[in-house]
C-alpha cells in the first residue's frame, strides 16, 4: 500500500482519444494460439499475474485494459519473449475484491485466443518512458503501440516515489517494427509524449506548484543491430 502522503501526488485517471475502437477480439482458441493466465493472490492488496502464449500484438494492451476495468494498478511488470513464445509477470494492486473478480475473469479466459499480428521485425527499438505515474498509464501506451502495430518484444515496468512524494512510472519497452511503419516512429514518439503531457495537466490540478519533473522522458532509440531484416 502507498503512504497516505504519497498517494496524494499519485495520478489516478486514465487518458483516452475520442471513441476508442476495441483493443482485441476473443474467440475460441486452438491449442497453440489460447492465452495461459496463472494468477496467486498475494498479500491482502496485491496479485500476482504470469501471462503466456504465442507472441503477437495487442497482449499486454489486453491485460492492461482488464486492470484498468478492475480499478486496479500495475506496480510491476517483466515481459520477455523466448523464440515465439510470450512470457509476462504482472505485480497487481488494489482493493482485494477487484483483485479477486479480475483473477476469476482471467481464468475464465484458459480456453480463450487473442487475436492479434505475428509481424515480421525489420528494426527494433528501445522506448523509454519515465513520467509521473496514473492508473492506466500502460493501457494508454500500450494503445497507441497497438495503432502503430509494432510488436512488444520485452518491458519492464516499476514505480518510485520523488523527494516531493511524487510517485514515478519507468518504463522500459523493446518493440519491433516492419519496414513499412518505421517512417511512422517519429511520429509515435511524439503521440506518446502528446498523451504522458495532456493526462498530466488534465489531472494535476491541486497538486504543488513546486513539483519537480525534470525527470520527463519520452524517447524512442533505434537498437543497432537489433533488426531481423538487413536493409
Amino acid at each position: 500500500m502507498l503512504p497516505m502522503t504519497a498517494m496524494r501526488h499519485r495520478l489516478t485517471k486514465s487518458f483516452h482519444r475520442e471513441d476508442p475502437s476495441p483493443p482485441e477480439h476473443l474467440g475460441t482458441s486452438s491449442p497453440e494460439d489460447r492465452l495461459d493466465w496463472m494468477t496467486a493472490l498475494l498479500d491482502g492488496n496485491r496479485m500476482r499475474v504470469h501471462l503466456g502464449g504465442r507472441d503477437r500484438t495487442g497482449m499486454i494492451l489486453h491485460l492492461s485494459r482488464l486492470v484498468f476495468e478492475h480499478g486496479l494498478s500495475i506496480q510491476e511488470s517483466s515481459v520477455t519473449r523466448l523464440q515465439d513464445q510470450s512470457g509476462s509477470i504482472f505485480l497487481i494492486t488494489g482493493p482485494p475484491e477487484q483483485l479477486r473478480k479480475l483473477s476469476e475473469r482471467l481464468e475464465g479466459e484458459s480456453d480463450r485466443v487473442l487475436e492479434g499480428e505475428v509481424i515480421s521485425p525489420y528494426k527494433v527499438f528501445d522506448l523509454t518512458i519515465n513520467v509521473p505515474d496514473r492508473n492506466g498509464l500502460i493501457l494508454d501506451v500500450c494503445t497507441i503501440l497497438k495503432e502503430y502495430k509494432v510488436n512488444i518484444k520485452s518491458q519492464t515496468s516499476f514505480v518510485y516515489p520523488d523527494l516531493d512524494d511524487l510517485w514515478w512510472a519507468h518504463i522500459h519497452t523493446r518493440v519491433e517494427v516492419t519496414r513499412e511503419r518505421i517512417s511512422d516512429m517519429q511520429r509515435m514518439e511524439r503521440e506518446l509524449d502528446e498523451m504522458c503531457r495532456k493526462a498530466y495537466e488534465d489531472q494535476s490540478s491541486g497538486t504543488p506548484d513546486h513539483l519537480d519533473l525534470s525527470g520527463w522522458l519520452v524517447a524512442l532509440r533505434e537498437r543497432q543491430g537489433g533488426g531481423t531484416d538487413s536493409p
